[in-house]
């Protein structure tokens, strides 16, 4: 077999087992909370061997973070479009379509999103990942927007990244505790927008 062929195989059938692992942990979560989460569980419901799981993993907090890997990525396509200055929706209609994406790519998330806050608690790597690829972005990318927006005479926001941070840390707050308390995000976006647009966008 040519060998550019078989390394091809090999790294396909790696990112399928890789893949495997992240939807097996995914399913326990939705069943248990974070802390009853082990290798062997989470391995016989892949049904590869318990060696098997570091060959791709190092331990649980890296399959949290990989898990949370993938929301980000879901993230980043459902907001970005919407953080940088657009000429056919008025800025408040902007900023809502943002929050109703971030809001609904966490709610179909919810049950990664309360693992991963319980495992923020127990490791330092979990909660360095979700407020460093999570959060500090955004800050940065809202900051931005609400300077050419404040430059263009749409808001008042005179000074972007304190109330960028406070906006997002209060985003991060009420998701984390409603997905908490009963796994359900409804009206959070509604509330979320309602202060947003207040703050930003007086009229």
């Amino acid at each position: 077999m040519n060998s550019a062929i078989k390394t091809r195989r090999i790294r396909r059938y790696a990112e399928q087992a890789r893949a495997e692992i992240l939807d097996a942990a995914e399913a326990l979560l939705a069943e248990q909370p974070y802390g009853e989460l082990t290798v062997e569980n989470l391995m016989a419901r892949t049904g590869m061997t318990r060696s098997a799981f570091y060959h791709y993993f190092s331990n649980r907090e890296a399959v949290m973070i990989a898990l949370l890997g993938r929301i980000e990525s879901d993230l980043r396509k459902g907001t970005l479009p919407y953080l940088k200055v657009d000429t056919e929706l008025s800025p408040r209609e902007q900023m809502r379509r943002a929050i109703e994406s971030a809001v609904d790519t966490f709610g179909r998330h919810a049950v990664v999103i309360s693992g991963v806050n319980q495992a923020a608690q127990q490791h330092d790597a979990v909660e360095a990942y979700w407020r460093c690829q999570i959060i500090e972005p955004y800050i940065g990318l809202l900051a931005d927007l609400l300077r050419d927006q404040h430059a263009a005479g749409q808001t008042p926001i005179e000074r972007p990244d304190e109330i960028a941070h406070a906006l997002l840390l209060m985003n991060s707050s009420l998701v984390l505790e409603s997905i908490n308390r009963d796994k359900s995000l409804d009206g959070v976006a509604e509330t979320l927008s309602s202060i947003w647009l207040a703050t930003l966008y007086p009229e």
